[in-house]
This record gives C-alpha cells, sequence and structure tokens, in this order.
C-alpha cells in the first residue's frame, strides 16, 4: 500500500525512505539500485528534493530574521571528498569549510526585540565604568550560599546513590534534605518553547583566520537576505545579531571588530555584533585544565592512576579530535564519585558506606556540611603560609583541592544540561580565577568580558 508500483509519483514510502537513506549517507549506485527494484526514488530525484526543503527553509528563515530575535553559532567543518577511480589530478582528500546554524527562540517566550541605540549607550556607559576585581569579589561572595548548597546536595546524591546505601530501603527517604536545591533561574521548557533551528549553506570558507571570518559575515548575510544596502542600513542602525562560537571563532570576531572601529558607519564597523563564547567548549576547557592540575603520575596519586587501573591509556595526553572529552568527563565523574564515597566514611567514622544507612537524615545533614568544610573547602589554606613545611600533608591538600575543583566542574555540566542560567552566571567569578590561574588567559579574558557584559553594558534584553 505505501509502495504504489504503479505509480512512483503518487507513493509517500520511497520518498520518505530515499530521504532517509540520502541523510545516512547512501552511495549513489546503492540508490539508484535500490530504485530499480521500485523500492526508493533516482538519486537525481533525493538531490531535487532536498534543494526544494533547503530553499522553502532558507525562505522561512529570510522571513523570520527581520521580524524576530535570533542569534547564530558557526564553526569549522571538514569534509572527506572519496574518489573510487582515482587520477593524478582527482584524489581523495579532506577539505575544510564552515557550517551555520540559525537559533530562533519560540514565540511562547516573551522576548523583546533587542534594541540597537540601548546597545550602544549601554557600552559607551560600560566603557566609562568597567567592572573592578571588588565587584567581582562581591559576586563571588554573593554566589557562595547558593553553590554551597549545591555542593552539600552534590556530595548527598554521591551517598544516596551509591548500592551499598540503598536508598530504596532507606526509612527517611521522603525527607527534604534528599530533594535538589530549587533553580536559580530556570530557562522554560515544554513543547511550546523548543527553539527552532535552521541550517545555512556549508561555505568553502576557512574560519580560523580574520579574513575568513570577515567574508563568513558577509556570507551569512547575504544567504539571510540582509546584503542589500536598504538591509545594510537597518542593520547598522537598528538590528544586534549576536553570535555563538568557540574560543577561536569569538577572538577572531573581537578582533574584527577593533580592526574596524574606524571605518565609515555601523554596519562596517560591525556596532551590530555581540559575539557570545560556547559554554560546551567552556566545559571541554575546564575538564583539560582538571587533567592538566591532577594528572599525577601512574604509580602514586592523581588520574592517571585512575587510568592505569581502568586500562584507559589513550586518556594519558589531553586530545581535541575524537571523544577524547566524552571518555576524560566519565573518568573525572567516576573518580569524583570514588573519592566523595571515602570521604563520607571519613567523617562519618564508619567502616563502610552500609552502616550510613541507620543514621538520620539530620545526621547525613551534619556529615555532608562536615565534608564539604573539611575536605572540599579552600578556606582549609588560608593559614597555609603560617605553617611550617614540615607540618604539611602535601597528598591531604592535594585531595581536598581535587574533591572542591571536581565539584565545580561537577555543577558546571549540570547547571548546562538542565538550562539553569542563574546557575551558570553563579558560576562566573570561579570560572576566571580558575582560568586566570590555570594559565588559560584566552578564556579568562571571555569570562571577564561576558561579566562585563551582564553587569555593566548589556541593557535587559539582550541580557
Amino acid at each position: 500500500m505505501l509502495l504504489y508500483s504503479a505509480s512512483h509519483h503518487s507513493s509517500d514510502g520511497p520518498k520518505a525512505l530515499t530521504l532517509f537513506l540520502k541523510s545516512q549517507g547512501i552511495s549513489a549506485k546503492s540508490l539508484d539500485a535500490l530504485h530499480a527494484f521500485g523500492i526508493t526514488m533516482s538519486y537525481k530525484w533525493s538531490h531535487t528534493a532536498i534543494d526544494n526543503l533547503a530553499n522553502s527553509q532558507m525562505q522561512e528563515v529570510c522571513n523570520i530574521v527581520k521580524t524576530r530575535p535570533w542569534f547564530m553559532s558557526y564553526d569549522n567543518v571538514n569534509i572527506p571528498f572519496r574518489t573510487y577511480a582515482q587520477r593524478l589530478d582527482r584524489q581523495d582528500h579532506f577539505d575544510s569549510g564552515t557550517a551555520a546554524t540559525v537559533f530562533v527562540p519560540s514565540q511562547s517566550l516573551p522576548t523583546p526585540n533587542l534594541s540597537f541605540e540601548r546597545l550602544q549607550l549601554a557600552r559607551a556607559a560600560g566603557g566609562r565604568a568597567p567592572i573592578s576585581i571588588a565587584k567581582i569579589f562581591q559576586l563571588e561572595r554573593d554566589a557562595s550560599p547558593h553553590i554551597h548548597k549545591r555542593h552539600v546536595w552534590r556530595v548527598i546524591k554521591f551517598l544516596i546513590d551509591t548500592p551499598d546505601f540503598d536508598f530504596q530501603t532507606y526509612p527517611h527517604r521522603d525527607d527534604q534534605i534528599f530533594t535538589p536545591p530549587p533553580p536559580r533561574r530556570l530557562l522554560p521548557c515544554g513543547p511550546e518553547y523548543v527553539t527552532k533551528q535552521y541550517m545555512l549553506h556549508t561555505r568553502h570558507i576557512d574560519e580560523s583566520s580574520f579574513d575568513g571570518n570577515d567574508q563568513l559575515l558577509s556570507e551569512w548575510q547575504w544567504q539571510l537576505g540582509l546584503s542589500d544596502p536598504a538591509e545594510q542600513k537597518i542593520t547598522g542602525t537598528q538590528r544586534v545579531i549576536a553570535v555563538n562560537g568557540d574560543q577561536l571563532t569569538v577572538n577572531r570576531l573581537h578582533g574584527l571588530i577593533r580592526m574596524r572601529a574606524e571605518d565609515f558607519n555601523g554596519s562596517d564597523r560591525l556596532d551590530w555584533l555581540q559575539p557570545v563564547f560556547g559554554w560546551f567548549h567552556l566545559q571541554m576547557t575546564v575538564a583539560n585544565l582538571l587533567h592538566k592540575q591532577y594528572s599525577g603520575t601512574a604509580a602514586g596519586r592523581g588520574l592517571m592512576h585512575a587510568v592505569a587501573l581502568l586500562s584507559r591509556k589513550h586518556l594519558g595526553t589531553v586530545q581535541i579530535k575524537g571523544p577524547f572529552y566524552h571518555h576524560l568527563h566519565e573518568l573525572i565523574l567516576h573518580v569524583a564519585e570514588a573519592h566523595f564515597r571515602s570521604c563520607w566514611k571519613v567523617i562519618a567514622g564508619v567502616p563502610s558506606i552500609r552502616d550510613l544507612h541507620t543514621r538520620t537524615p539530620a545526621e547525613l545533614l551534619q556529615y555532608a556540611e562536615a565534608l564539604i568544610t573539611q575536605l572540599a573547602s579552600s578556606n582549609l589554606f588560608e593559614d597555609e603560609g603560617t605553617k611550617k613545611d614540615k607540618e604539611r600533608d602535601e597528598v591531604f591538600k592535594q585531595t581536598v583541592r581535587w574533591n572542591r575543583d571536581v565539584l565545580q566542574y561537577i555543577e558546571l555540566h549540570e547547571a548546562i544540561q538542565c538550562g539553569d542560567i542563574g546557575w551558570m552566571e553563579d558560576l562566573l567569578p570561579t570560572l576566571l580565577m580558575r582560568f586566570a590561574g590555570g594559565g588559560n588567559g584566552k578564556y579568562a579574558i571571555e569570562v571577564l568580558e561576558l561579566l562585563q557584559g551582564l553587569h555593566c553594558e548589556w541593557p535587559s534584553e539582550l541580557w
């Protein structure tokens, strides 16, 4: 009934199957063979159908960007070009291009249009009164109570997730201490709040250089129908476009803004452009810093000891390709879980986690508070300069620092995953200090600029 073998043009089955197989990367010869048996449409039909779908979506996004708030993200993409019959002038090769996506918030969100005039006034005011180190410390102190509650809940979560504790049979499992803290400022979710995404046409332009990003900004405006003089005038006087990317992309965009600061009009000066770094890349950078700081040795302490025990040799050195971050993230979580299970036994003075099953919720909360203050707090090292060298326990200090830093990493991951932007903002001062102290100055600058924007420069609609 789906095939309608008498007429392909009246058949929905082969059309849907053809688009599915095409999206999975089926070869032209295989698709034509299936077409000969009447199972799918032809390879030429698949190209025509995809072109029609792409043109329809491009027309839709071109209309949206002129009437509703939106932002975009782009990054480099490597595409393998394979040749089945190779010649001297036709070989297999990889080529680099750039892929972009436009994101449009749901109409259910009360998102006002971004005001170009208000942004320029706010930028001018922020430039005269930039954020100070005292303000950053104050933000960190204001966020500390909320972060502390999250840390206490996290170590309790490590306990109740332990099989030996057997939380399902715990008599007080309905107590409020086992309820997560309320979100700081959670993004709304549900079918009515789904963000629409529109892929733009991939272009053969390398975005790693200033010239490449300059070409790409013009290219994206051309694809979105914003390149004619009338639209450029509107962009240079009314529009605000936020562009999200990795650290390299954002760095190049900031450099372009500085280079073109003395051009003749707002469109050429890129006054409309607001670069924002990507949080996923920031999270990867934090994980790499943990790997760098706590790698240790296979025979001693640290992540390398766990790598050797778990036979994960590929995690010995930091990489940027493949699933390295996924494996490193899992390793960090596993080591953190093992550490905090041991910390529970130390704080409570019990030989096994099972012994905590008989303790009351108030006692467990007291143990969790003590664990944070005694085994995962920077306050333990405030008087470090007054101690003699022989009184310092380096292994203990390294363990406490690991507990403190890995809790911050886990909280960052959870905040991004659940979309609690208030929670993410609470972590910004700590992230700034970590990047500055860890030798990652470029991300420290990006976090500092975000703090400057949130508290000094951005109007409420952009914020």
